[in-house]
């Protein structure tokens, strides 16, 4: 009988603490995504970075950034496409920094999401995102990633409120985002080049 009570207590416990991390968890995810998103708004009404001088920790943390704030119009584009017409220039690299980058960033989406999901579930899309989700999920995910767009915070929210394997989330992201940012980087470095070369050209004529 003795044993039986000291189970019991110890599961009551056990269920508070799971309660009171819960919350925690949850606290802390509100205050990382309102954080990330008043970063965001400060960069966009300042007017961001000096370019010009821009590094791979710069391009990582506008990166960061520009994918973390959602829906504000962080230049996230515009620190990879500078990164590829200055001397960091090299694509592979640049698109694996800022693709590191901005599948963390979209990480605020998810867990937004994710922390939100009751409130979702009201929605009458909501299992018929669910149903998409689970059949198309990752190549949803990989296409919203890998085409640059303002709408894949909704992607990244939709993820986390319906339950999408966090893992399978980050990794496809991971992907599309540097295919993204390796491209993006070369499409801005050989046309930077063009365009020094039709202004050298010009001169000469």
């Amino acid at each position: 009988m003795k044993e039986d009570s000291t189970a019991l207590i110890l599961e009551r416990f056990k269920t508070k603490i799971t309660v009171k991390t819960y919350l925690f968890a949850r606290l802390l995810v509100i205050l990382l995504v309102v954080g990330v998103v008043f970063s965001g708004f400060y960069i966009w009404i300042t007017g961001g970075f000096d370019y010009e001088i821009i590094g791979f920790p710069v391009l990582w943390f506008v990166s960061f950034i520009g994918a973390a704030s959602i829906f504000l119009p962080v230049p996230g584009l515009a620190a990879v496409c500078t990164s590829g017409a200055t001397e960091l220039g090299n694509p592979l690299i640049v698109g694996l920094v800022a693709g590191t980058a901005e599948s963390l960033g979209e990480m605020t989406s998810y867990l937004a999401g994710f922390s939100g999901k009751n409130f979702f579930k009201r929605s009458r899309f909501y299992l018929r995102i669910q149903g998409l989700l689970d059949r198309f999920g990752l190549i949803v995910i990989f296409l919203g990633s890998v085409i640059p767009n303002p709408l894949f915070d909704f992607v990244g929210i939709i993820s986390g409120s319906t339950g999408f394997p966090m893992r399978r989330f980050i990794v496809t992201v991971f992907i599309g985002k540097t295919i993204k940012s390796i491209w993006v980087s070369m499409a801005c470095m050989y046309g930077f080049d063009r365009l020094i070369n039709l202004y050298n050209n010009w001169g000469t004529i």
